[in-house]
């Protein structure tokens, strides 16, 4: 408490020694004192056209103070500590929730800002009215503003099986989990399927048991259960918050997986490789050496003898798969992406200059990079990505030249509506996208948990019953993969959660939801 009174204290004598909140009309132009988290490949956004033609264009001048990642954790700690603040924070990378819920005292409530100020804002709510509600905090005032990215995928990884190899065993897709089970049964079985004179085929591999991207947690919806990307909550369809590894598919899914690990049908490495050993074992152009696996993307294998599996139903009957299109679009984890403090001299001027970056004219440009040099417009208005210069690809150019994710904006769906991509870029390339679009008909979104905005007191308290609660199910699925024992150990599972504080966690993420929920 000592420490937040004296950076108070601090920060408002910093701020009456620049005069008053705003500057009235014909006092000058406004300089503010921007600090920015970058991606290391970022160039300092004083040096892209986009932000100069926007300060000349509102007259805001804009110093710019730029941080990597590595270095923010302890230079963020010792601003919050002392006081000296700049006037904005800029990037998704440099606040999260939890800096702002613990020094609120030192952010400045943007609400009547974007009401007076911000009309390309507001049309973002409008059209995305979550991307509003996520920034509202426990105490009503919204303190950040977030972006909504352009061709974000509603689901997460998808799950490709070698079809070459089907086809060399005469085997139909596989349209069922014992289906499936049993074309792993085939691969194992089949010999030298690859060609290359060894033994080396795996029916099926993942990086981790966790990951939703590259990971076996895309087959919970085969077994009844609707998954998160982070938290493992979701909505009973009732707005109840429930914990998925503690219902009955989780438990039918890990036995489903038993059976696999057991019968060398799931890489026997699955939880011992790093990602580097995954990608090594899945990225292979030709002799490929993986029957099924689960990746972000075929452009992310490289392999077009893998070809794309649909949802398979399971043993009552389910063919689900997870799929969070709203919150992919607006950042899954993080919504903070920029912040006005009390040291700023003119908040109202900041947010003018803030609202361009939301217009259909500088939106795109602050993801993608600038017209000319990173983006190109055909005969029809279409938009493409120009080929980046060489030693880049479209990606890492993005990340040059744009900001990406990192982006502070937004890609109203006028404008998405008007990409066209180039397949090589894998994260919103065109083949990602139509995969989607296949996978979107198995979702049911209204059974996502948001991520939702908790108090300073809660975050705290579910920092630690999150630490408790994810160790006893991260040891227990593990240890339940290889050895087994699912059944006849679960009760105490759930019991040792319980006593964990499970009951509890879900009690605070209902009032975090209900409270979202006005």
């Amino acid at each position: 408490m000592t420490r937040k009174i004296l950076g108070c204290i601090l920060a408002m004598a910093m701020l009456f020694a620049c005069g008053s909140f705003s500057l009235a009309e014909g006092e000058g132009t406004p300089t503010i004192k921007m600090t920015a988290v970058l991606h290391p490949n970022t160039q300092n956004p004083a040096e892209l056209p986009i932000y100069q033609q926007i300060s000349e264009k509102t007259g805001v001048n804009v110093e710019w103070t730029c941080y990597t990642s590595n270095d923010w954790a302890e230079k963020k700690n010792l601003m919050f500590a002392s006081g000296d603040l700049p006037d904005a924070f800029f990037g998704r990378y440099a606040l999260g929730a939890s800096d702002i819920q613990a020094n609120s005292e030192y952010f400045v409530a943007l609400e009547d800002l974007i009401n007076e100020n911000c009309p390309n804002i507001q049309s973002m709510y409008a059209e995305y009215p979550d991307a509003a509600r996520v920034n509202v905090y426990a105490d009503g005032h919204t303190y950040a503003v977030g972006h909504v990215m352009p061709a974000r995928p509603s689901t997460y990884g998808a799950m490709y099986i070698n079809q070459a190899w089907l086809d060399k065993l005469n085997l139909a897709t596989p349209t069922t989990i014992d289906e499936l089970t049993d074309v792993l049964r085939a691969f194992r079985d089949g010999g030298d399927l690859n060609g290359d004179g060894e033994a080396n085929e795996i029916p099926f591999t993942i990086s981790d048991l966790e990951s939703v991207n590259f990971g076996s947690r895309l087959f919970l919806g085969s077994f009844g259960v609707y998954d998160s990307i982070d938290s493992y909550l979701a909505l009973d369809g009732e707005g109840h918050v429930v914990y998925n590894p503690v219902q009955e598919g989780y438990r039918k899914y890990l036995n489903w997986m038993n059976t696999l690990y057991s019968e060398n049908l799931l890489d026997s490495e699955a939880f011992t490789h790093d990602f580097a050993g995954f990608k090594a074992k899945t990225r292979l152009t030709e002799n490929e050496i993986v029957g099924l696996q689960v990746c972000w993307s075929l452009d992310t294998i490289g392999n077009d003898n893998y070809t794309m599996l649909l949802p398979v139903t399971g043993p009552d009957g389910d063919r689900m798969i997870s799929a969070n299109s709203t919150y992919n679009k607006l950042g899954t984890s993080n919504y903070n992406c920029f912040e006005i403090t009390i040291a700023n001299p003119d908040p109202a001027a900041t947010m003018r200059w803030l609202d361009e970056l939301y217009s259909d004219e500088y939106g795109i440009q602050a993801y993608y990079g600038a017209y000319d040099s990173a983006l190109g417009v055909n005969e029809d208005g279409t938009i493409y990505q120009l080929d980046p210069p060489e030693g880049y690809s479209l990606n890492s150019w993005c990340w040059t030249v744009g900001m990406n994710d990192n982006f502070v904006g937004y890609v109203s769906k006028a404008i998405e509506d008007k990409l066209v991509f180039n397949d090589v870029y894998s994260t919103t390339g065109r083949s990602k996208l139509d995969d989607d679009a296949r996978y979107l008909p198995y979702t049911d979104e209204s059974r996502n948990f948001p991520n939702v905005t908790l108090t300073e007191s809660e975050n705290e308290e579910i920092a630690l019953l999150k630490t408790d609660i994810d160790s006893i199910r991260s040891e227990y699925a593990a240890r339940w993969v290889v050895e087994g024992g699912i059944d006849d150990q679960w009760d105490a599972y759930v019991a040792q959660l319980n006593d964990a504080g499970l009951s509890r966690y879900l009690e605070i993420y209902q009032a975090a939801y209900d409270r979202l929920n006005g």
